[in-house]
């Protein structure tokens, strides 16, 4: 499996302009269907947006590369 890509494209649903500003400054392209302003919060603008906990997001990244959860 190659680790060395021609592109990287982060791809947002909504994000704040500086947010996207700092992405576009690590990827090749920065694509977000919306920035609203004022941006106060992230969960402001999804139905269901539960806090997680730092141990669980390394489960879920894990698990969604198809890693071993330890």
């Amino acid at each position: 499996m190659s680790h060395d890509p021609a592109e990287v494209v982060v791809a947002v649903p909504v994000a704040p302009q500086d947010t996207l500003g700092k992405l576009r400054l690590e990827a090749d392209e920065a694509v977000c269907l919306a920035s609203p302003e004022p941006f106060r919060a992230i969960g402001q603008w999804y139905r269901d947006f539960p806090q997680l906990d730092d141990e669980t997001v390394r489960e879920l990244l894990a698990e969604s590369w198809g890693e071993p959860v330890t």
